[in-house]
């Protein structure tokens, strides 16, 4: 009888740990908040399909909220976004994902007046803080950190996108569609390391640069030369 009940037990206490390992709200709720601290953006999405035999997750209504006092509610949103990610190195020090496709995000791009500064040339701000790194002397180099973990995405595809630009000048978001776009070895992995990689920030610039060539409003597009330094 004994021997029934440890049995029973050591049973019970396996099925509990796959339950917690396994359920996807558990992993959504993670997942969410790793994701918040590395871009420093409030996420929230929802996980729709967990496949751990060939790795795959899908993701639906991602949404990344934007800063406050900006126009729109989010900086990004996503109806849907497969990811191919490589189990083992969930355990390691540098997280892989094989591939992240993005099936017609919206990107919400924001320039304010910086009333902060209150000088006569009305420097400006935007809601991903473009402007303050490219505007510096010295490109900004992104520190190794001691705690958090690192990730890197082999590879990032943007399919049917759109960008919902707002100047001070605009009442309304000026809608762009986008290039088709493809990217490889994003992530926060420290540049000397053995996997190098483009900061995840630095494909704003990308980004930014689709928006400006297809700016329709004369006045946005030199606001977005001067201030962004676009050759």
């Amino acid at each position: 009888m004994k021997k029934i009940i440890i049995i029973f037990s050591f049973s019970i206490l396996i099925f509990l740990i796959f339950t917690f390992i396994f359920d996807k709200k558990i992993i959504n709720f993670v997942l969410e908040k790793n994701l918040s601290s590395i871009i420093d953006f409030n996420t929230k999405f929802k996980i729709n399909r967990i496949n751990y035999f060939s790795q795959q997750i899908e993701i639906t209504d991602l949404k990344i909220k934007n800063k406050k006092n900006y126009f729109n509610e989010n900086v990004f949103e996503a109806t849907k976004v497969l990811i191919e990610y490589d189990l083992t190195s969930i355990f390691s020090d540098l997280i892989v994902i094989k591939s992240i496709l993005l099936i017609g995000p919206k990107f919400y791009f924001e320039i304010l007046e910086d009333k902060k500064e209150g000088n006569q040339n009305k420097n400006l701000k935007d809601n991903v803080d473009l402007i303050k790194t490219i505007n510096k002397e010295n490109p900004k180099e992104y520190p190794k950190k001691k705690k958090d973990r690192n990730f890197i995405i082999k590879i990032v595809k943007i399919n049917n996108s759109s960008a919902y630009v707002k100047a001070p000048q605009n009442k309304t978001n000026i809608n762009i569609n986008l290039s088709n776009m493809k990217f490889q070895n994003v992530g926060n992995a420290h540049k000397i390391e053995e996997h190098k990689s483009q900061h995840f920030k630095d494909i704003f610039k990308i980004i930014l640069m689709d928006i400006y060539f297809k700016i329709p409003d004369q006045r946005l597009k030199e606001l977005v030369k001067k201030n962004y330094k676009i050759n």
